[in-house]
């Protein structure tokens, strides 16, 4: 999600030239979309919606860390075509996936899952695992569970929170896209700017938002997902709707969060915790992995990780650590001796 939202701007946020605009963020899982538009523009005003109890106070605790709280509202619904209480199937393990639509998600439920238990043999081999508690683990980590959320229609929401604008209105519903824009009144129609929708293309959906949107006056330009639409069974794309055509995009700077101010004492923070582990603990500690989402700064992550490793090393008894790159955006802080 990093990757799409930050590195990838899927959004097209970078194409928000007001320091004072209006976003919201329908869908907004654990907040990370919330935050980059928040971070880009100190001065405006970002509505989150998320009908998952838990996901909604992640963004709020993830806004709060960063100093982003004053000028966002979280939401704790869903947004739909008309106000009710609906189901929605949730599991913590991938949080990204709760949807309304069962049967829409659920070939890639399907091979998400498969794709888990297939490396799992080989991941508990590799670091000595138990492997009939690790699928136990694995097994509760990927249980479903059924939730009752409240659904507002995105009309309701734009009069509760006076907004008489939005500049960017993001929308990543998983299937619910054609039921939030159901909600959407004539009159607050004309008060939208832009409209970035994530569409898995099930039943011409695709098509249908595409001319829903030229109907409404909106330029559509669609975006495919290539990497998503690989590793599920039907394409999905970022639709943007705009009301004047959007230019070609624009180099993304990365964003300026706070904890990148705070890399030296989030170092000590981490040698802490690790030191409190151990200590509460026989077992032996092979590895410690940092992942760091804030990979453009080079020069701020280097240094993080040359005073990490040098306490780390000095904790563990070894002579040296080393520093591996390539997964993700992140480090892996490793020891040369393994017990």
């Amino acid at each position: 999600m990093v990757w799409e939202q930050v590195s990838r701007d899927a959004y097209r946020v970078a194409d928000l030239e007001r320091d004072d605009a209006v976003v919201v963020d329908a869908g907004a899982n654990i907040g990370l979309f919330t935050l980059l538009a928040a971070v880009r523009h100190p001065h405006g005003r970002v509505v989150a919606i998320e009908p998952v109890t838990q996901l909604a106070e992640a963004t709020a605790a993830n806004l709060a860390l960063h100093g982003a709280a004053a000028q966002t509202s979280v939401r704790c619904h869903a947004v739909g075509a008309r106000q009710e209480v609906a189901s929605f199937d949730f599991a913590p393990f991938y949080a990204a996936l709760s949807s309304r639509h069962r049967a829409e998600r659920a070939s890639i439920v399907r091979r998400f899952v498969l794709a888990v238990r297939m490396l799992l043999p080989g991941l508990s081999e590799r670091n000595g695992l138990d492997l009939e508690r690790a699928k136990a683990w694995i097994n509760e980590c990927l249980r479903e569970e059924t939730i009752e959320a409240k659904v507002e229609t995105l009309s309701a929401v734009l009069a509760e929170e006076g907004l008489d604008r939005v500049d960017l209105l993001k929308v990543d519903v998983e299937g619910s896209e054609l039921e939030v824009l159901a909600g959407i009144d004539a009159a607050d129609w004309e008060r939208i700017d832009r409209l970035a929708i994530e569409v898995n293309d099930v039943d011409g959906r695709l098509e249908r938002i595409v001319a829903e949107l030229t109907a409404r006056g909106f330029h559509a330009l669609v975006e495919d997902d290539e990497s998503a639409s690989r590793a599920v069974p039907q394409r999905i794309a970022v639709v943007h709707g705009s009301r004047r055509p959007l230019a070609e995009r624009r180099p993304l700077e990365p964003p300026h969060l706070r904890t990148e101010e705070d890399l030296a004492s989030g170092a000590d923070v981490i040698f802490e915790e690790v030191a409190a582990r151990l200590e509460a603990t026989d077992a032996p500690c092979g590895e410690v992995r940092v992942a760091l989402a804030g990979a453009p700064h080079r020069a701020a992550e280097a240094a993080f990780l040359e005073q990490l490793t040098a306490s780390l090393a000095e904790l563990l008894g070894v002579a040296g650590l080393e520093v591996a790159h390539g997964w993700a955006t992140g480090g892996i802080v490793r020891s040369d001796e393994r017990p």
